[in-house]
C-alpha cells in the first residue's frame, strides 16, 4: 500500500475517534435532564399568566410586548471603529493560524466542561490538522494525476508542463464550485439568502468562524399561543422531524469535511505551486539568477585555475632558462 494512504488512514481513524470519544465525555460532563427549551418555555408561560392576571393582557398583546422587550434588552452590536476593526482583524488571524474554526454558539458552562475542553484541544488540534493535511495531500495527488493524464490522453501531450499551476487552478475552481452549490442547498433548510449561506461557507471554509451564522437551527420562542402544543409537534411528526433534522445536520457535517479536506489539497498545491515556479526563468531564453550565478562562479573558477597554470608555466620557464 502507498505510504500515503497508509497515513490518511490511521490519521483519519485517529481524528473520528477523538471526535466521537470527545463528544460523549462532553455529553456525559455537561448533559441536563431538563431542556433549556422548556424551562423558557415555562417561564414566557408563568410570566403571561401573571400579566393577564394583574393588567387583562391578551396573548396577542403579550406576544408584542416580549418581542420589543427582547429586541431592546439583546445585546447591542458592537460599533465598527478603527480599533475595533483592527483587533477584530488580530484575533481572528490568531484563530486562523492556531486552531480550527470557532464557532461559539455552544459553550461547556461547568468547570469540568470547561477543563475537558481544554484536555481535548490539546491533542485534538494537532490530529485534525495532520488528518486533513494527509487528505489534502492525497487530494492534491489525484487531482494532479488526473490533469496529467487528461492531457496525455486527450490532448496528446507527451510532456505535459505546469502541472501544480494546472492543479492549483482546478482545486481553487473546485473550492469555489463547492461554495456555491453548498450554499444555493443550505438556502432553504436554515431560511437564508444566498448571499449569507456562501458568506457562511466562506468564513467556515478559512476557518474564520464568526459565528454569526452557524449550522444550528433556532430554537427562539417566537410567540406563545392558547394551546402550548401548537408550538412544537408532538409524538410521530415530532419523532419524524427530529430524525429529518439529524440525518440534514450529519450529511452537513460531513459535507463540511470534505471541504476542509479540499482547502487543505489547495493549501499543499500551493505549496506544490511555488517549489515548481521557485527558480523558473523570467522569460523564454532566460536564465535564473540562480543558474547565472553558477555559470559565473564557474567561469570564475576557470579563469583562476588558468590564470594559476600560466603563472607556474612562466615560472618553471624562468628556472630552466637560469
Amino acid at each position: 500500500m502507498d505510504p500515503l494512504h497508509k497515513k490518511v488512514i490511521f490519521r483519519t481513524l485517529g481524528f473520528f475517534f477523538m471526535w466521537c470519544l470527545s463528544s460523549w465525555f462532553f455529553v456525559l460532563v455537561e448533559h441536563t435532564e431538563e431542556s433549556d427549551v422548556e424551562v423558557k418555555r415555562k417561564v414566557l408561560q408563568s410570566t403571561f399568566d401573571s400579566m393577564a392576571s394583574k393588567y387583562n393582557m391578551s396573548i396577542q398583546d403579550f406576544n408584542n410586548f416580549s418581542n420589543m422587550a427582547y429586541e431592546a434588552l439583546s445585546e447591542p452590536k458592537r460599533q465598527w471603529t478603527y480599533n475595533v476593526a483592527m483587533s477584530l482583524v488580530l484575533v481572528k488571524l490568531e484563530s486562523t493560524c492556531f486552531s480550527l474554526v470557532g464557532y461559539g454558539f455552544i459553550t461547556p458552562q461547568t468547570p469540568h466542561g470547561q477543563l475537558l475542553c481544554i484536555l481535548v484541544a490539546l491533542p485534538g488540534i494537532p490530529i485534525t490538522i495532520l488528518a486533513f493535511q494527509a487528505i489534502g495531500e492525497m487530494i492534491a495527488r489525484w487531482i494532479n494525476n488526473i490533469v496529467e493524464q487528461f492531457e496525455r490522453k486527450i490532448l496528446k501531450r507527451e510532456e505535459p508542463r505546469g502541472m501544480q499551476t494546472k492543479s492549483l487552478v482546478f482545486l481553487v475552481s473546485l473550492t469555489l464550485a463547492l461554495i456555491a452549490v453548498n450554499g444555493s442547498v443550505m438556502m432553504d433548510p436554515y431560511e437564508w439568502t444566498f448571499v449569507e449561506a456562501v458568506y457562511f461557507w466562506f468564513v467556515t471554509l478559512t476557518t474564520i468562524g464568526f459565528g454569526d451564522y452557524t449550522m444550528v437551527r433556532s430554537q427562539r420562542i417566537l410567540e406563545l399561543s392558547i394551546n402550548i402544543s401548537q408550538n412544537h409537534d408532538e409524538g410521530k411528526d415530532e419523532a419524524e422531524q427530529k430524525t429529518f433534522e439529524i440525518f440534514t445536520d450529519l450529511f452537513f457535517l460531513f459535507d463540511l469535511i470534505l471541504c476542509l479536506c479540499i482547502v487543505s489539497s489547495v493549501l499543499n498545491s500551493v505549496v506544490s505551486f511555488i517549489e515548481e515556479n521557485k527558480f523558473r526563468a523570467p522569460c523564454p531564453g532566460c536564465v535564473s539568477r540562480r543558474t547565472q550565478d553558477q555559470v559565473d562562479n564557474e567561469i570564475n573558477n576557470i579563469s583562476s585555475n588558468f590564470g594559476s597554470q600560466r603563472a607556474e608555466n612562466a615560472m618553471s620557464i624562468t628556472s630552466e632558462e637560469f
